[in-house]
């Protein structure tokens, strides 16, 4: 979901302070399964893709695509994938992702003073190879 619109498939819209409010937010959304394919970044998504999406994230595990559907879904194994180059949209919205979510790991940080840096330098190595691969 990520390398096909450059977000994640939950998020919490908020811009609350509280942390552990913002966590149960987003917790409740991936039980519920409570995502969309928000425009402008899936408008370039074809069908077949977001089907494959919607199948992979189903709550319900029996109605869920096993490893060996998924592998046979049309948009792996026809040809039902675009022609089209995501590749410099995604991008763009990763780093636009990764720098928010920079900055709210580095607050984060300052008021809770806990070590999660692990997760920043992830971002930021996820951040770079997504510069250096625009250059290219």
């Amino acid at each position: 979901v990520f390398l096909l619109s450059g977000n994640p498939p939950f998020y919490d819209e908020t811009d609350d302070d509280d942390y552990e409010n913002h966590d149960k937010n987003l917790f409740r959304k991936i039980l519920a399964g409570d995502y969309e394919f928000d425009s402008p970044y899936w408008d370039d998504i074809s069908d077949s893709a977001k089907s494959l999406v919607a199948r992979l994230m189903e709550v319900d595990q029996d109605q869920r695509l096993t490893a060996q559907e998924a592998i046979n879904h049309e948009w792996i194994s026809g040809g039902a994938a675009s022609d089209k180059n995501i590749k410099e949209n995604v991008c763009a919205q990763i780093e636009k992702n990764f720098a928010r979510a920079k900055w709210k790991v580095l607050l984060f940080l300052l008021f809770s003073r806990k070590p999660f840096l692990i997760q920043f330098h992830r971002s930021c190595v996820v951040l770079a190879l997504c510069r250096k691969s625009k250059r290219k």
